[in-house]
């Protein structure tokens, strides 16, 4: 079973020539019939030891950079770790080493300050001259599985009958990359089930970015400390710049613009834009007939297109275009707001495609007042054309509709507050491009509860979904507190808000006080308490966590109720 692997294709090779190990990197290295990359996620632009880097050639994944001087181990299929075949990866991440896999089932990567890490060697046996991957991360993050649209940390897909989740760090948000099915362990109830299929994947699709340029796009957003931080327009495209550079694999990538009117950017529209260099020439913008791009920096200058105040519109504007383009035509949107007829011109775009994977990103400020489509017909003809909606609303809002349309198609709906626009962007990167797959013999019909458990450097993190539920889409915590962050571990049995019951048979626990909850926690760690048969599962949770650390969750679960009682 291969996890994961990453041909070397022209397109990846868009780093600069900043050589690596003083080797020219402009082309491919393999040195042995093992060969791999270890990543680490890229740290957010404000984290002042943001690392630069540029390996030219490697097929780094977007939002991740090369991690060097990690130790790499190799497992026999024994469990015994074989020192003498160690080796150490380069600048660029990259490591390689000769051997008979046949004798060996695992690769360990580590370092000091990191997460130790474990993949199947198979995935990075290079016969067919490509490249495994594997990702770790600072060792002061945890880990997460991601809660996705319908209030469970799993999707499921009952055409492929399997289960879908991510795995994340959860400083980053960033996938982890590469965990073998040894370390994922599935349970129906408390149940441990066989693990029929397990796959991992990274993107290759066509994927429509779906852009509201209304009108009310102009307003600023005001961040906590009373300071503008740019308009609508500002946020959403750096936000998608950022995307575009960070998207990985084969994926080709499309627009649709809209405000009460819709357009899908094709080579077409672009050419009636008149676009002119600086001198004032006409100029012939080589964009593609159909739309679908995989050149990045041209994709990036249908962003500029996007945004009225960019300098293909001013000639002053301190948003440089990709390209030194302008144009004297007027700006084509600014009105009204008609997302679900945007939403059915990307579907019915993507549903001529025959590629296997169709995805649409669509991001609005405001509710929909203008167009002539129903959701129901949204939704319908994404389903028929096998389109995933993952759907962004800006503002202090829960759009139902934007819910529906991504839950009913397989995507995830997520709120942004405006200044978090772009870390929203993010997530759902990773959500879209790195995810596993996971199956069983399930039962849809039932009330039981699946499970999966993922075992990453000694900390279990747990996924839960009910194959039944209607649960509405959980509101994220406050991520800047330290227990906030700590309790997306615990999300997906107890809830956004600890408002669950877990597995239905638990109490609520968001009604206690925080000297109650860490006197619990503090028994499941020391393996003192096992109520309802949970106490193994909660030892696994909570077993890294300092006192500190609980003291902090356990505050923060406290408060996200307003009426917490100190009796059981």
């Amino acid at each position: 079973m291969r996890i994961w692997k990453l041909f070397i294709l022209p397109v990846v090779a868009i780093f600069g020539m900043v050589g690596c190990d003083s080797e020219s990197s402009s082309s491919p290295i393999f040195k042995g019939n093992v060969n791999g990359i270890i990543v680490i996620p890229k740290l957010k632009k404000d984290d002042n030891n943001s690392v630069s880097f540029s390996c030219s050639g490697l097929p780094i994944p977007g939002g991740y950079e090369p991690l060097g001087d990690a130790n790499v181990s190799f497992i026999d299929n024994n469990g015994t770790v074989i020192a003498d075949k160690s080796v150490a990866s380069d600048s660029c991440g990259r490591f390689y080493v000769n051997m008979d896999t046949k004798d060996f089932a695992m690769v360990r990567v580590s370092k000091a300050g990191y997460h130790t890490m474990l993949s199947d060697i198979n995935g990075f046996e290079s016969p067919d001259k490509s490249w495994g991957i594997i990702s770790t991360a600072d060792s002061n993050n945890s880990f997460a599985v991601r809660i996705n649209a319908e209030g469970n940390s799993l999707s499921y897909n009952p055409q492929s009958d399997l289960l879908k989740y991510t795995v994340v760090d959860t400083r980053t948000g960033r996938a982890v990359l590469g965990v073998p099915q040894s370390q994922v362990t599935l349970y129906k109830d408390a149940d441990e089930v066989n693990i029929t299929k397990y796959h991992f994947n990274d993107l290759d699709a066509d994927l429509i970015l779906t852009l509201d340029a209304s009108g009310s796009m102009e307003s600023e957003y005001i961040d906590s400390n009373g300071t503008s931080i740019g308009t609508g327009f500002d946020l959403t495209y750096h936000a998608a710049k950022s995307f575009i550079d960070e998207l990985s694999g084969n994926s080709e990538v499309g627009f649709t613009i809209f405000d009460n009117s819709v357009n899908f950017l094709n080579g077409s529209f672009v050419s009636g834009l008149g676009l002119k260099d600086k001198n004032g020439n006409s100029v012939s913008f080589p964009y593609t007939a159909d739309g679908f791009e995989r050149d990045k920096k041209k994709s990036k200058f249908m962003v500029d297109i996007y945004h009225p105040h960019s300098q293909v519109y001013e000639a002053n504007s301190s948003l440089v275009a990709e390209y030194p383009y302008e144009t004297n035509g007027t700006y084509a949107w600014g009105g009204a707001t008609a997302y679900m007829d945007a939403a059915y011109t990307s579907s019915k775009t993507l549903g001529s495609r025959n590629s296997e994977r169709k995805i649409t990103v669509l991001m609005t400020d405001g509710m929909d007042n203008s167009s002539s489509h129903t959701l129901n017909e949204v939704i319908s003809n994404a389903i028929k054309s096998s389109v995933t909606f993952y759907t962004i609303s800006m503002g202090d809002y829960r759009d139902d509709n934007l819910f529906k349309l991504a839950a009913s198609t397989g995507g995830v709906y997520i709120q942004a507050n405006g200044d978090n626009i772009g870390e929203k962007f993010r997530d759902v990167l990773s959500e879209i491009q790195y995810f596993y797959e996971i199956g069983t013999n399930f039962e849809e019909n039932t009330t039981a509860y699946y499970r999966v458990d993922v075992l990453l450097d000694g900390e279990t993190v747990s996924g839960l979904i009910d194959l039944n539920t209607t649960s509405p889409a959980p509101i994220p915590p406050d991520e800047g507190s330290e227990g906030a962050r700590l309790y997306t571990k615990c999300m997906p049995c107890h809830g956004a808000k600890a408002e669950k019951s877990a597995y239905g048979v638990t109490e609520i626990i968001n009604t206690w006080s925080s000297v109650m909850i860490k006197d619990a926690l503090m028994a499941y760690k020391d393996g003192s308490r096992d109520v309802y048969g949970s106490g193994n599962l909660m030892s696994e949770q909570i077993k890294t966590y300092s006192e500190g650390q609980i003291d902090a969750v356990s505050n923060y679960i406290s408060t996200l109720d307003d009426n917490s009682t100190d009796q059981e």
